[in-house]
């Protein structure tokens, strides 16, 4: 799986980075080091005072013996202390039962159905979706399943049922009809599965 081949490549590559991170961090010291030193040098130059003279030459020394390797070590090993060291994640698995989009075949659709009702043998979606248009009073409607509403109020009800809320409070009729023609327009599957043909 990509997720994995990812990881994977990750981690082939992970320790390069660490060391290009730790190169990229002793080149700032060492800036810093230079810089600081040349502005303690000019300083020098300019006040002429002994006891900040001093001062100077301390620092100077301190920074002489600063060791830009051995700084990034001790601070890496105090992290991996604290922190603990880098842990490999357990490689992604696939499992199909957790990914059902009902609006997309028969048979994701009576899968997530069975979940509320292990009896059911036709999808939720179908029944509630053709309860609706009849309260409604769809059947006379004129125009059913031709007038189609705003996509926003379909979007908003798609995804209430796919969320599991077969609760429609809509008391137009054409809501629910596009929904049902949108669902079966969509379905990947055919509505008679070709092992039913004969039976049909």
């Amino acid at each position: 799986m990509a997720a994995n081949y990812e990881k994977r490549e990750y981690y082939l590559n992970v320790d390069k980075w660490k060391k290009e991170m730790v190169g990229l961090e002793r080149d700032r010291m060492e800036w810093v080091k230079k810089y600081t030193q040349q502005f303690i040098e000019k300083h020098n130059q300019i006040i002429n005072d002994s006891t900040l003279h001093d001062l100077v030459v301390d620092i100077d020394t301190r920074l002489k013996k600063i060791d830009c390797d051995s700084v990034i070590e001790r601070f890496i090993n105090k992290t991996v202390k604290e922190k603990g060291d880098t842990m490999e994640p357990d490689d992604f698995r696939f499992s199909l039962s957790e990914f059902r989009n009902m609006f997309h075949s028969l048979d994701d659709a009576l899968h997530i159905s069975k979940k509320q009702d292990e009896n059911a043998v036709i999808p939720k979606i179908l029944s509630v979706l053709c309860e609706k248009i009849e309260e409604n009073h769809g059947f006379e409607a004129q125009g059913i399943f031709r007038i189609s509403p705003a996509s926003t109020v379909l979007n908003q009800l798609r995804l209430q049922l796919m969320n599991c809320d077969y609760t429609i409070e809509t008391q137009d009729p054409h809501v629910p009809a596009a929904l049902l023609k949108d669902w079966l327009r969509g379905l990947d599957d055919s509505l008679i599965p070709r092992n039913y043909y004969d039976v049909c």
